[in-house]
């Protein structure tokens, strides 16, 4: 049994016209709310590069400071000399985060104003963040891994490598050409011919495809996209 499986999909053929989904434009310098009730808002320094976004289970790795609103400054990742990693709403940072940080783009720089609701509430953290304090964080999203359950049973785990060149995805029926390399005890066994190799996305009788995992996993992939 294949250990990890490197897959990069090179088609469907895609029309490069086709424009990106829409998502909330935050304009340099102008700060705007992230949610409805106004409890989190937030202001790009520098925006990032591309539309992906991180979603809801992936691992982001992010930098940032965070300050009371008089300037007070109370945690650091810089200062530590490390990024801090978690997983994107999850619930293990907070809210303010889980929110904010899944409308960044990569390399962006911004800052986020979290409301007490949007942060530690009436409980703050002692004894650094008061009760029902506001804070604000200056948060550079770094990267994300995107891991995700395919068959929802822990059957087919897929981590993207490097994110695909468009938004579209392989749809059942649809063929694919595919460059693989099948890993077993971190030794490589098996990989596709110069090229890659065609199948029909969503039919895992397909022999053509290899394995079954292949035809389940193109069609959650991107054209371009690496993962394993």
């Amino acid at each position: 049994m294949a250990d990890n499986l490197y897959l990069e999909d090179l088609g469907p053929e895609s029309d490069d016209s086709m424009e990106a989904p829409e998502f909330e434009e935050f304009k340099v310098g102008e700060e705007k709310d992230v949610t409805a009730d106004g409890g989190l808002k937030k202001k790009v320094l520098k925006k990032g590069s591309g539309w992906p976004r991180p979603e809801k289970g992936d691992k982001v790795f992010v930098h940032y400071v965070g300050t009371l609103l008089d300037g007070t400054k109370f945690d650091s990742s810089r200062d530590k000399g490390d990024p801090f990693t978690f997983e994107l709403k999850a619930g293990r940072v907070i809210k303010g985060w889980d929110e904010g940080v899944a409308t960044m783009t990569k390399g962006e720089l911004c800052v986020l104003t979290c409301e007490p609701q949007y942060a530690y509430g009436d409980r703050g953290f002692p004894p650094t963040i008061p009760a029902n304090a506001t804070l604000q964080f200056e948060v550079e999203l770094l990267s994300w891994e995107s891991t995700k359950d395919i068959t929802g049973d822990g059957g087919i785990i897929k981590t993207v490598v490097e994110e695909g060149k468009s938004w579209e995805q392989p749809k059942d029926k649809d063929e694919v050409t595919v460059e693989y390399k099948i890993f077993h005890n971190k030794e490589e066994v098996a990989s596709s011919p110069q090229g890659g190799i065609e199948f029909v996305a969503g039919d895992e009788a397909n022999s053509d495809c290899v394995i079954p995992a292949f035809s389940k996993c193109v069609t959650t992939m991107k054209k371009g996209e690496v993962a394993k």
